[in-house]
């Protein structure tokens, strides 16, 4: 978003200006005397609902900085200069010669580097070959079983995983033959719908609820066991028939 300087013959903005910060207007008594300085009675400016003033008309003193090294106005000040190309900022004496007792500190805590020449040693240690570099710590190839390259992992906690591993090997097998016989499948399916709940109990059987179901299974379970199907297959004559 552009900001615009709001002071009457002011053309700054954050577009042609980036180098200036833009202030909004404070609140209270202080907000008034803002837009008197900026000598607009345009209703534009009038119904403007963030105005702001740019830098270059407040004092350098005027405006600090923030922790976080924004620009703020300090609270009470105002602006001073309404043509800011009449009135340009001029630096004191004294603040120039604390500038210059700053930079001379600085250059004395942080001399030039001397230059010198290099000995035999140091030619030696500069032009090595790329395979002594290689050589001297290759991570990149380690050896088989290095015990740098184990883990804290605890041996118990390794026989779980593995022990977890091979149920779940087991489980994917048992999934896989019940898949592969599609009609114990099919009718494992079937079964679940009918056992669902009572309202599907009753549409495949006509017996009133599960519960009822359930109890004349479980009655004529023993005897369903002992039964004997007919297999016109089998040589063998049934005894049952005799009788």
């Amino acid at each position: 978003m552009v900001n615009f300087c709001s002071v009457a013959n002011c053309s700054n903005s954050s577009r042609n200006r980036p180098d200036l910060s833009f202030f909004c207007f404070p609140s209270g008594h202080f907000r008034r005397l803002w837009k008197n300085f900026c000598r607009r009675c345009d209703p534009e400016f009038q119904n403007q609902k963030n105005p702001r003033i740019c830098s270059a008309h407040f004092e350098a003193s005027s405006i600090k900085k923030s922790l976080c090294g924004r620009k703020e106005v300090i609270p009470g000040e105002l602006p001073k200069y309404f043509n800011p190309s009449t009135h340009q900022c001029r630096v004191s004496s004294r603040e120039k010669r604390l500038e210059d007792r700053k930079r001379r500190a600085v250059d004395e805590k942080c001399p030039e580097p001397q230059k010198r020449s290099l000995t035999e040693e140091d030619k030696d240690i500069c032009f090595l070959s790329d395979d002594a570099a290689l050589l001297d710590h290759n991570y990149c190839h380690l050896l088989p079983n290095d015990k740098g390259t184990q883990t804290d992992f605890p041996y118990e906690d390794l026989e779980v995983l593995t022990s977890k591993i091979d149920a779940l090997k087991q489980e994917n097998a048992e999934l896989k033959s019940k898949l592969s016989n599609k009609k114990q499948l099919k009718r494992e399916l079937f079964v679940d719908d009918v056992l669902k709940d009572d309202e599907s109990v009753k549409f495949f059987t006509g017996i009133p609820s599960l519960a009822c179901f359930m109890m004349i299974f479980n009655l004529l379970k023993p005897f369903a066991e002992k039964l004997k199907y007919w297999d016109k297959n089998k040589e063998k004559k049934v005894s049952y028939q005799k009788d």
